[in-house]
């Protein structure tokens, strides 16, 4: 349950990943949840039709007749309507035989079988989507990438369970070392533990209303809805949630066991006192959901059963207080109130910051649907500065020469964010055959002038190959390595008089851009106008897509 909390998607990203792990590509997680939400179409068959030619997927969608449903290629992807709401999900069929369609459903999350005619019943839109990947395909950096999500993963998983998992730790080694005079105080730590993971799951709610494990926790029956209590009147108290003070009670005392150890000391009798002024919480809280909210919370439930169960572990040692002597007993409470002040404090300060970041990711998820409306783009582009010189003749082309999107990239050759650019423009070259990329080089004929020499071999590969996958080779060699070293890129393409032959080309370039004004690389222009500031070359893929 709590690997399925912690790597909770949406329904659309668990197809597409469920997809690409039957055509065998590899993507991680991250990066295609990242493409996914940032897709303005997203969810839909169109954003992972997007996505999958991103990775190289070559795709196709198309409409079947009603009876015409065994030839489509396998595997691929469908909508159909959940018997359970009126919306359609997201599904993979890889078989059909037998009158019966093995799918994977994003509602259930699991592969079954089921009647084809059922299948057809609830197939409405007849559009499926089918793919064919190659050994190409996948993510770059796959690897690299993957081990720094596992990394972030593991750092998840602990911070999750690193106190549960401590306590529990910290009472065994107490047990063997003290039993039996040990056993109330670990039993109380080990309930600390579970109290502290059910305040989380309580806070994370009001995260997240919408995570699917937890309302499937929360609605377990008719009567049941976290939601409903936890943003009643009654969830707060002192203008403090209930969550965050629950949090505070079991994390405070967690910190004290980690800290003071599992003995029977004054420590542990302020301990018992504490679960013994609960009481009258456990009551108020039953009452508030029975009576006045008229729905019960499972969370809240399983909360108030920990305050009973540690009051019941305490009734030994509340019945068998020692008196001890007033300094002692002010010494104890002081780690105590700290280990609760920390806590308070820090759970107060870090949820109103949770909380802005989720709604700033959700108005960024909004923002860039709206950015990436053709509509909005169209207008915005047509109000740019336009190319009033002929760019004939000049720099670099590769693609379509006679394509109808054609896009001027100003660069030059030590340029960091046109090395950033270089890897999207291939992309959008190998994914669309209608572009047609010409790159223009910002450098001068000057001795001084560093950037000439590159400038002039690349012009001088372009030149003599007339071959756009040598030309696009060596601008991979050069654009994708992190440190730049021309000697070593003229030793591997080998140039002599060529290059002398360019200096009338670096000319030209130059006289372009200071006609055009280019203050800053990379700059670009589509179909004569630059591209708005808002957006970046990596947007490009949702304007000219074929």
């Amino acid at each position: 349950m709590i690997s399925k909390l912690l790597s909770q998607n949406e329904k659309c990203v668990e197809v597409l990943q469920e997809f690409l792990s039957l055509l065998q590509v590899n993507v991680t997680l991250t990066t295609l949840k990242d493409n996914l939400y940032n897709h303005p179409d997203f969810p839909s068959l169109l954003s992972i039709s997007d996505i999958l030619t991103q990775y190289g997927v070559a795709n196709l969608s198309f409409e079947r007749k009603e009876g015409d449903v065994e030839n489509i290629p396998m595997p691929f992807i469908v909508q159909i309507m959940d018997n359970r709401r009126p919306d359609e999900l997201f599904a993979i069929v890889k078989e059909i035989r037998r009158e019966e369609v093995y799918l994977y459903h994003a509602g259930t999350k699991t592969w079954e079988w089921i009647p084809l005619a059922k299948f057809k019943g609830r197939w409405h839109s007849r559009i499926a989507l089918v793919a064919d990947a190659t050994n190409a395909s996948g993510e770059k950096n796959y690897l690299k990438n993957k081990w720094k999500e596992k990394r972030i993963n593991l750092i998840r998983y602990l911070s999750f369970l690193f106190i549960p998992l401590a306590l529990i730790v910290s009472c065994i080694s107490t047990l063997i070392r003290s039993w039996p005079a040990t056993l109330l105080p670990a039993i109380f730590a080990i309930l600390t533990g579970i109290g502290f993971i059910v305040t989380i799951l309580l806070l994370w709610m009001e995260l997240d209303v919408h995570n699917p494990v937890l309302r499937q926790i929360c609605t377990v029956g008719k009567k049941t809805n976290c939601e409903a209590v936890l943003q009643s009147k009654g969830a707060d108290f002192l203008g403090t949630n209930w969550s965050i003070l629950g949090f505070t009670y079991f994390s405070g005392q967690a910190l004290v066991f980690l800290f003071n150890g599992l003995s029977v000391n004054p420590v542990m009798t302020w301990l018992a006192f504490f679960s013994l002024a609960a009481v009258p919480y456990v009551f108020f809280s039953l009452y508030y959901q029975w009576r006045i909210a008229r729905q019960w919370c499972t969370l809240c439930l399983t909360v108030q059963a920990v305050l009973a169960a540690q009051l019941i572990s305490m009734i030994p040692i509340l019945g068998d207080i020692r008196f001890e002597t007033a300094t002692m007993m002010i010494q104890a409470l002081m780690p105590i109130a700290a280990s609760f002040l920390l806590t308070f404090l820090m759970v107060s300060v870090m949820m109103p910051k949770l909380k802005e970041a989720k709604s700033s990711k959700w108005n960024a998820r909004e923002l860039q649907k709206l950015k990436h409306n053709t509509q909005i783009f169209d207008a915005l582009l047509s109000r740019q500065t336009k190319i009033q010189y002929s760019t004939d003749s000049l720099g670099i082309t590769l693609g379509n020469r006679e394509g109808k999107y054609k896009i001027v990239k100003v660069c030059n050759p030590y340029c960091g964010p046109c090395s950033k650019a270089h890897a999207p423009m291939e992309t959008l070259v190998d994914n669309n055959p209608e572009v047609q990329v010409q790159i223009i080089f910002n450098a001068s004929t000057d001795v001084e002038d560093e950037r000439a020499w590159p400038v002039k071999h690349l012009l001088a590969i372009a030149e003599k190959s007339q071959s756009d996958t040598t030309i696009r080779q060596a601008l991979d060699d050069w654009y994708l390595p992190e440190s730049k070293h021309y000697e070593n890129f003229a030793t591997k393409y080998p140039m002599e008089e060529e290059l002398a032959a360019q200096e009338n080309k670096v000319k030209a370039m130059r006289e372009w851009c200071n006609n055009m004004k280019i203050d800053a690389t990379p700059t670009f222009f589509v179909n004569g106008y630059k591209l708005p500031d808002i957006y970046s070359v990596n947007d490009l893929k949702y304007f000219l897509a074929e």
